[in-house]
């Protein structure tokens, strides 16, 4: 009887890791969330949910302003 290869059980090991990852939701189903409701975003003052990046940036994108010289073009 031939003997594994250590080679073999480390290319099965990844099989196996690879399909766990990828069937993952069907072996471990995620559990019915609750329906907690989120902070809503309050506006520029900061006193809205301090883990929402996307509403802070949106908030923030308004003081921006770009300026360009155009001098530099003309040498």
């Amino acid at each position: 009887m031939p003997t594994v290869s250590t080679e073999a059980i480390v290319v099965g090991v990844g099989v196996a890791a690879a399909a766990t990852y990828l069937f993952r939701d069907q072996i471990f189903p995620k559990p019915k969330s609750s329906n907690v409701p989120t902070i809503p975003s309050k506006g520029g003052d900061g006193s809205g949910d301090p883990r929402d990046f996307v509403a802070k940036m949106i908030n923030g994108v308004s003081g921006i302003k770009i300026r360009h010289d155009h001098s530099s073009l003309f040498l």
